[in-house]
């Protein structure tokens, strides 16, 4: 169980990073905008893991 919620969460962060790379390459966001969101979700991803 705690295996699937791991793999679960870790699809989670990469749908976002996903996400992130789509909005950039269509224009709606800036690179500096896509590099920071980038290192908040693998702060947030990292901080997760220790907890």
């Amino acid at each position: 169980m705690n295996q699937s919620v791991k793999a679960e969460t870790l699809g989670n962060y990469i749908s976002l990073l996903i996400l992130n790379q789509k909005m950039y390459t269509s224009g709606m966001i800036s690179e500096s905008l896509r590099n920071r969101i980038s290192m908040e979700i693998q702060i947030d991803y990292q901080k997760n893991q220790k907890a």
